[in-house]
This record gives structure tokens, sequence and C-alpha cells, in this order.
């Protein structure tokens, strides 16, 4: 899958999670946390859907590194088929 495929479909999740966010103002350095307002429930929801999407599961330790929409999405494809 391409990076822009990839992205794509975080954006969707995102859209998921938090409806009330403007999908067109969500960058790489976008925070989920301080920049969408999500809480702990919020992204294990993203966790889940990540699973879901593209069968990758995020071990509980790399939580903490993947705090940013463009962390996300690099995670993703280098783990993506």
């Amino acid at each position: 899958m391409s990076n822009e495929g990839v992205r794509t479909e975080v954006v969707d999740i995102l859209r998921d999670v938090v409806p009330e966010v403007d999908s067109s103002e969500i960058d790489d350095d976008t925070s989920f946390q301080a920049d969408l307002g999500m809480d702990s429930m919020d992204s294990l929801t993203v966790v889940e859907q990540v699973y879901e999407r593209f069968g990758i599961d995020i071990p509980e330790s790399d939580y903490g590194d993947i705090d940013t929409f463009g962390k996300l999405v690099n995670y993703v494809e280098a783990r993506v088929d």
C-alpha cells in the first residue's frame, strides 16, 4: 500500500474516532492528544481499527512513541504489505 493509501486510511480511522475534527487540518505534526483531544480510550479505538484495517498489532510498548498522525502513518507504512 502506498504512503498516500495509508494516510487516507488513517484519516478515515481518525474521522471515526473524533468526528468533530476537521480532517483537512490534520498533518504529520498533529498530536492525537493536544490537537485532536483524544483520550486513552480513543487511542485504543485507533489501535483496534489499525488492526482491523491493516492487520497490524501495535504492542502497548509502542503506544508512547506514536503520538502524532505522521508517526502513526510511518509506523503502519513500515509494517503493511
